[in-house]
């Protein structure tokens, strides 16, 4: 997310605008493309990224409780909600 590349598996997942290539047959948007198995919507790259700082920093919160703190991937996590949430920053 932080280098603008989507993710998803067989029940949800999320399109940037730059995954999509010209030969593809997706039909084009802008911004990132949000689906489950059943819906998608597209949000704008700024409303994406505000959502997610804010399922990041639920997350962040709950470490006491589910010691995710303790996981191996816990400081890149960190670093790339840092990233967002400048970039968050440098919007408003």
């Amino acid at each position: 997310m932080v280098a603008g590349h989507g993710f998803g598996n067989e029940y949800y997942g999320f399109t940037y605008d730059t995954d999509i290539d010209e030969e593809d047959d997706e039909e084009p948007f802008v911004g990132v493309q949000v689906n489950d198995y059943e819906e998608e919507v597209v949000l704008s790259h700024a409303d994406f990224d505000d959502l997610m700082l804010r399922v990041f920093d639920a997350w962040i919160v709950s470490t006491d409780r589910h010691h995710l703190d303790r996981e191996p991937w816990w400081p890149a996590f960190i670093r790339d909600v840092e990233t967002i949430r400048a970039r968050v920053a440098a919007r408003t």
